[in-house]
């Protein structure tokens, strides 16, 4: 069995940085011998912090099934992959032609592409949700900063502490995250017993730069009339925060975790007795060397009730080539013949061998056959086969999310 794959950088125009995505494409006729086992180990395989499984859609229907995997578990929504895929089906219409909304375990997710940004926007799952526990802020003794840090959930199973820090300085020390890895599935930071009490995800740490210039830069610009069930009000200017993750391992860039902290901000600014539409621009992963451009739209009633949130981004095809799945107990190799999209624009001067530029930019990367457990690492003679190039990329940002979100 063969199936054919595409690599995306996600939140960027920029080859080699923003947030990696590998999108596995599965035909109607393998569709359902396609186990959650092959899935999963063709996930770890490339071990980026998602990898998704996009579906052949059915003759005449504007929704494409798609699966989103970590290296450790089937997710229910997250958003750098669904921004990701969107913007790989809008790009091959020919395959995916009238397709306007993906479908996961969440639901249906309608998107809208605009080839003139190259920017697709979805609107975000959500059901917010701030909990009474606060988590203590370990950088609350320099000047400035919050003594302890809300946890919100976007939706039940997906919970983050959004800790603010007062300047950039202080943001690019922050490190780990705010609850051990040990005690994240705890429920006594999620309101336990309230249905609440899954899903902490790790913390998304922040700086407050206040208004951007309202130009083109902001999602709304480029989307004005755009798509159906529009967050619509009073607009204010775009809010500039600056961002990091850091769950397992930090993220480059985390469309969920934004969606979270902006709803959040939205919700404190109270109601106003009118709908407002808060717009925000999220600045990520900087200190890795792969900065994302994350938009988020935040619609919010007269009584302070949020109406709608929209995730707004780019991407850009780096990756493809073909992946064989064997039915021996080591069932996943990726083929010998793996090739690099450059774009046209691209001199010479930057033409580096793509392992060279990952590695340089790299933080918290492991080996994929580190990460395994031994029962499930290659052996020796299958190893043999696989080619040298490929096994010398060291393959970024294993994120554990734990457990799947629920709605």
């Amino acid at each position: 069995m063969k199936l054919s794959f595409a690599t995306l950088d996600v939140f960027t125009t920029t080859r080699y940085t923003g947030n990696p995505l590998a999108v596995v494409l599965v035909p109607a006729s393998l569709s359902s011998s396609l186990s959650e086992s092959q899935k999963q180990k063709i996930a770890r395989e490339f071990n980026y912090s998602e990898t998704t499984f996009l579906h052949e859609p059915s003759a005449g229907s504007d929704t494409a099934d798609f699966d989103i995997f970590t290296p450790l578990a089937r997710m229910s929504f997250a958003g750098h992959p669904t921004i990701g895929t969107a913007i790989y089906a809008a790009q091959h219409a020919e395959s995916y032609k009238g397709v306007t909304a993906l479908r996961t375990l969440a639901g249906r997710i309608p998107f809208v592409f605009n080839p003139d940004t190259h920017r697709a926007t979805v609107h975000i799952p959500h059901d917010v949700h701030i909990h009474t526990a606060r988590l203590a802020n370990p950088l609350a003794l320099d000047q400035g900063n919050a003594l302890t840090v809300p946890i919100v959930s976007i939706v039940k199973g997906m919970a983050f502490g959004l800790a603010k820090l007062p300047d950039l300085e202080t943001l690019g020390r922050a490190t780990g995250p705010l609850v051990p890895a040990h005690e994240r599935y705890e429920s006594k930071f999620l309101d336990e017993g309230s249905g609440w009490d899954v899903g902490y995800t790790g913390t998304f740490w922040y700086v407050d730069l206040g208004f951007e210039s309202d130009d083109a830069s902001a999602p709304g610009s480029a989307l004005e009339g755009e798509g159906k069930g529009e967050v619509k009000g009073k607009e204010e200017k775009v809010r500039l925060l600056r961002t990091r993750s850091t769950p397992a391992h930090e993220d480059p860039g985390t469309g969920s975790a934004s969606a979270a902290l902006c709803a959040y901000l939205a919700l404190q600014e109270g109601a106003s007795g009118e709908k407002k539409t808060s717009r925000f621009h999220l600045v990520q992963g900087v200190e890795m060397g792969r900065r994302c451009d994350i938009f988020v739209e935040v619609g919010v009633d007269g009584e302070g009730v949020i109406e709608g949130v929209r995730l707004s981004g780019s991407a850009v095809g780096v990756m493809g080539g073909v992946l064989e799945i064997f039915q021996e107990k080591h069932a996943v190799e990726l083929s010998k013949y793996l090739y690099i999209h450059f774009h046209e624009h691209n001199t010479s001067k930057n033409l580096n061998p793509p392992h060279q530029d990952v590695q340089t930019h790299s933080h918290n990367t492991r080996s994929p056959h580190h990460l395994q457990n031994p029962t499930h690492q290659l052996p020796k003679q299958q190893l043999a086969t696989v080619p040298n190039h490929f096994l010398n990329v060291r393959r970024p940002w294993l994120v554990g999310h734990g457990r799947s979100a629920r709605t």
